[in-house]
């Protein structure tokens, strides 16, 4: 029995549905895959709060002549050491060798 036009508009109707929402899942999967990445991040990021306690107590400002850099062992438990930078006042400036941080160190 032949399909009388108002169960064809439906039908064309159900599957221009269809396809709209395979276009939007398409177009939306980049801004899942990014959601997903950040979540990561985010995790990543409350796991060293929640090991900084602990990496606190282990820190050692300074290794055999070297001093080392607290923001590196505090977020990532790891050795990495200072260098001194001239700073031309009165305080010293000491540069992580692998993370940007650098840290005033009054001067007396």
């Amino acid at each position: 029995m032949p399909k009388s036009g108002i169960e064809t508009a439906l039908l064309e109707e159900a599957q221009y549905a269809v396809s709209n929402l395979k276009n939007r899942a398409r177009a939306l999967e980049p801004q899942l895959q990014e959601i997903k990445k950040l979540k990561l991040e985010i995790e990543a990021e409350c796991e060293a709060a929640s090991l900084a306690p602990k990496r606190l107590f282990k820190f050692q400002p300074k290794i055999g002549a070297e001093y080392q850099c607290p923001r590196c062992w505090i977020e990532h438990e790891r050795r990495s050491s200072l260098r001194p930078v001239a700073s031309g006042g009165r305080d010293d400036l000491m540069r992580c060798n692998t993370c940007p941080a650098e840290y005033v160190i009054p001067g007396g």
